[in-house]
């Protein structure tokens, strides 16, 4: 594939955006680096727009797109970060049965709960602020630790929103060890949505996630899934979480989560590097043979017609082709603060899941508008608001959806959140374009990367 980076220039009333060409042998696909705005067409246009040969027509699709606009046309939405969480996690414990390696919190098998005075007092912060803000629609995660601890307080939340008449979406990630049918029907029956973390087949996933006393753990995740199955409850995901144990053994491990565990829905998070274990992450050097590989053996599912959807995938195809900024970390660079904050068990906000770090707290619940709380921590130059230091990256294709990368885990390796994730950009680096040539290639295999349709 033949990248071009193509000036921007004036054109009579009209401004024609620097973008940067992507030329396969019959299509291109053109991509403006600072509002992620993307336009395909066949080559002989796409060389037209590079010789600035323009038609009416194609300019029209050009200003649509927001690749080119006229003196007075309208900004292009979505272009400021907006000032509105809508995503809360909830942290009900920092108890947990499993011990493992990559873990980044300070847990503790023997914490106590979140009280019910202290829940009580969060919901009804977060019903008082949803009413305020009717527009948003408000998603809570209850976080841990392992949630499942907590299992009443999960349902005392859903009871606490029935109760007003609001409707809040309910999600957990859990290690599934605990889910027995029991639990699966209380999660069924209460609409609490979950989420599963299995690192692969016995080799990898015991290694990685033994229970506290270094016992394998896979077994009971297996029965937690079936037991799930059982209650109804179908449309789970899965979390992996990718170290140097996981690239040797991959193709295994999809086969494993397809053939055994008939899993659907799947997503692959490339392991960062925290101050406590730095050994088992995946070098910069080795995440291009990586991300070849997990789009080979995508193929080969394809072509096999097995059904699998690989969320780290679809959600930047998505980007690619809808710009939705869907997705709080990897569509429109690191939205902390400005959509999603972190409540821990004694009511202090933060705008992660940096819980650990005392000093980021940026207000308590119940003593204004969470809005209120974020702008005033920006405007007092809080440190994980300042800006991302990107001055290398101007010019990169990905650099809107990218943004330089998730603050919180390069504050876990040690290094202030306004450096670049430098896993983030070379996973960027390295996936986007392969993905950029799926769709102007094989554009069906880009529908079953995106969906899991075959």
């Amino acid at each position: 594939m033949n990248v071009k980076r193509i000036p921007g220039y004036r054109l009579g009333k009209l401004t024609v955006h620097e973008t940067v060409a992507f030329f396969t042998d019959t299509n291109c696909m053109l991509i403006r680096p600072d509002t992620g705005t993307t336009l395909s067409m066949c080559n002989q246009l796409g060389e037209c727009f590079e010789k600035r040969q323009m038609t009416d027509d194609m300019i029209f699709l050009l200003v649509q797109r927001a690749l080119a606009d006229y003196d007075k046309s309208r900004p292009i939405a979505n272009c400021q970060k907006c000032v509105l969480p809508n995503f809360f996690l909830i942290d009900l414990t920092k108890a947990c049965n499993m011990s493992c390696t990559y873990c980044f919190r300070d847990l503790d098998a023997h914490c106590g709960r979140i009280t019910e005075d202290q829940l009580l007092r969060i919901c009804d912060a977060l019903i008082a602020y949803w009413k305020a803000h009717p527009q948003i629609h408000l998603s809570i995660q209850a976080w841990g630790g392992e949630p499942l601890l907590e299992l009443s307080s999960i349902v005392e939340i859903r009871r606490l929103f029935n109760v007003v008449g609001l409707h809040p979406q309910i999600i957990i990630e859990s290690n599934g060890t605990l889910i027995t049918p029991e639990t699966a029907l209380i999660l069924c029956e209460n609409n609490i949505e979950i989420g599963i973390s299995i690192d692969g087949h016995a080799l990898v996933h015991d290694l990685q996630r033994p229970l506290v006393d270094g016992q394998a753990s896979l077994h009971l995740v297996e029965r937690g899934i079936s037991n799930l199955r059982e209650a109804g409850c179908n449309e789970f995901g899965t979390i992996t979480v990718v170290t140097k144990n996981t690239i040797s053994h991959l193709k295994d491990i999809l086969l494993f989560f397809t053939e055994k565990l008939h899993l659907r829905r799947i997503k692959l998070n490339l392991m960062r590097k925290n101050e406590r274990n730095s050994d088992l992450a995946v070098s910069l050097d080795e995440i291009d043979n990586y991300v070849e590989n997990l789009i080979s053996y995508m193929y080969e599912l394809y072509k096999q017609r097995i059904s699998l959807v690989e969320q780290n995938i679809s959600q930047r195809l998505s980007n690619l082709i809808f710009r939705p900024n869907s997705n709080i970390c990897n569509a429109y660079g690191c939205q902390g603060g400005y959509r999603m904050l972190s409540i821990d068990a004694d009511g202090c906000v933060y705008p992660c899941e940096l819980s650990d770090y005392p000093d980021y707290c940026i207000g308590e619940v119940g003593t204004s508008d969470f809005t209120d709380m974020v702008r005033k921590a920006i405007e007092s130059e809080h440190e994980y608001f300042a800006e991302k230091q990107l001055d290398e990256c101007r010019g990169c294709p990905w650099l809107y959806f990218c943004g330089g990368g998730c603050r919180s885990s390069v504050k876990y390796n040690g290094r202030n959140p306004t450096e670049i994730d430098r896993t983030e950009c070379a996973f960027n680096k390295s996936i986007y374009p392969r993905l950029v040539e799926i769709l102007l290639t094989d554009s069906s295999f880009g529908q079953y990367l995106m969906k899991g349709e075959i």
